[in-house]
């Protein structure tokens, strides 16, 4: 084997070598060419997209942005304080439990001319 390979033959003899090949290329459009001349910079992430990035991990450790597993796990333990709460039908109406975030400010009443 190894010296008909210093030949330049192939190393099986069984092998034919002459024999016609079937391609089967039909003039498809492919997904990639052969030949691509495309810049170097297409491959490279951009400035801006790497500022885009870090913006996403800083907001993740401090805690303002949360990952799909975190936001599912948060939501079911809402429907389990929701099964869980019990009203409290002798409340006192003073006490709000809720305001909305884009609730107006209180105008305070007007001061009256002095005498």
């Amino acid at each position: 084997m190894l010296l008909r390979l210093r030949k330049g033959k192939v190393a099986d003899k069984n092998f034919k070598l002459n024999t016609d090949f079937d391609w089967e290329y039909e003039h498809k459009e492919l997904i990639h060419p052969f030949q691509s001349n495309e810049p170097k910079r297409r491959f490279i992430p951009s400035k801006w997209e790497r500022l885009k990035v870090q913006k996403f991990v800083k907001a993740l450790r401090e805690g303002r942005m949360k990952t799909l597993e975190e936001k599912r796990e948060e939501k079911e333990r809402e429907r389990e304080e929701e099964d869980n709460h019990v009203w409290d039908i002798w409340e006192d109406d003073t006490i709000v439990p809720w305001k909305p975030r884009d609730a107006p400010k209180a105008i305070p009443a007007p001061k009256r001319d002095l005498p």
